[in-house]
């Protein structure tokens, strides 16, 4: 996991998604429900809005600092704050991350996850030996806990993510690695094996 800049709201955002959704949740006084099934058909992040995120964040995942292939990838809109508990977020491009469905799933509507957009610079490193993501040694303290909560909630260092990271390195050119996968460009960059 690595930072992400939030990017600009594209313009077609608030025609296609966030007027919609406002409008929407405004006949939904006091409050709308926090059921899943609230949202059924008025999931207007979805389709162009998804679209719209993945361009402005060249289809690479904010939780896994991966490509997200476009024809064989699974992309989907997390909401940071999840629209559960935070609805009248729910159609704010500042709430929305770009996600692969595995990270999404893994998410869900829980808090304890760092938001990527949050996040401080070198809280995470990777080991090239193994794959798999550790904590900084001098990551500050009070930040140890929320990061130890991320990697377990997405479980950022099971068989299969650690194989992905490996697979990146190995069969990728550096120009290529950059754009694939950020996230273990940036730490073979700040090792010194690039």
């Amino acid at each position: 996991m690595i930072p992400v800049a939030l990017k600009p709201e594209p313009a077609e955002f608030r025609t296609k998604v966030a007027k919609k959704g406002a409008a929407w949740l405004s006949k939904s006084q006091p409050a709308p429900p926090v059921k899943s099934s609230f949202w059924k058909n008025r999931e207007y992040w979805q389709g162009e809005g998804l679209d719209l995120l993945a361009d402005a964040y060249e289809d690479v995942c904010a939780y896994s600092a991966r490509y997200i292939d476009p024809t064989t990838g699974a992309r989907t809109v997390d909401h940071a704050l999840p629209k559960s508990l935070y609805p009248y977020e729910a159609y704010s491009w500042s709430n929305l991350r770009l996600a692969c469905l595995t990270m999404n799933r893994r998410k869900d509507n829980h808090e304890d996850v760092i938001d990527p957009c949050t996040l401080d610079r070198g809280i995470f490193t990777l080991n090239f030996i193994t794959f798999e993501i550790s904590i900084r040694g001098d990551c500050p303290v009070p930040l140890v806990a929320k990061a130890n909560a991320t990697m377990k909630r997405l479980q950022l260092n099971d068989g299969k993510m650690c194989r992905a990271r490996a697979n990146d390195y190995r069969d990728y050119t550096r120009d290529q690695l950059q754009v694939k996968s950020p996230f273990v460009y940036h730490c073979a960059m700040e090792q010194g094996l690039l």
